[in-house]
């Protein structure tokens, strides 16, 4: 049995890499790896400290503190990406990656997390935000 969303799409893409989602070059795919691992580690961990509170539970129940914590955390990783995302399409370069589809899910939650990107990261979560598969799979709320 597999519940980590990493190792899922792992697998996925091991089992039907149509479209592929890993560049065949060894360094490319060691960047969406470093990226995809960023994303769990550094946005989409502190996201949900933020997310869950805000979107099931009343305002008096939030524990502000380590939500405070967390927003600091992904403005930090979102500051850092910013230049090296500046001129690529993607987050780890000109194509789609599976290191996009793990921000994906957190993208369009930007402006509930109150955080300040950059115009690349901007840029880069519209572009993701929008493209159908994400769409198609965007919560009713």
């Amino acid at each position: 049995m597999l519940y980590e969303s990493t190792a899922i799409l792992e697998y996925l893409e091991a089992m039907r890499a149509s479209p592929p989602l890993l560049p065949p070059d060894a360094r490319d795919r060691a960047r969406v790896a470093m990226h995809m691992k960023l994303c769990d580690l550094e946005f989409s961990g502190p996201a949900r400290t933020i997310l869950l509170p805000k979107r099931f539970l009343p305002r008096e129940r939030w524990n502000l503190e380590p939500m405070e914590a967390a927003r600091a955390k992904i403005e930090k990783h979102l500051s850092i990406l910013e230049p090296e995302i500046q001129g690529k399409e993607y987050v780890a370069g000109d194509r789609f990656t599976l290191a996009d589809v793990c921000y994906a899910p957190f993208l369009q939650f930007l402006p509930t997390l109150e955080v300040t990107p950059g115009p690349a990261i901007l840029s880069w979560a519209e572009r993701i935000v929008e493209r159908p598969s994400v769409r198609e799979t965007r919560p009713a709320r």
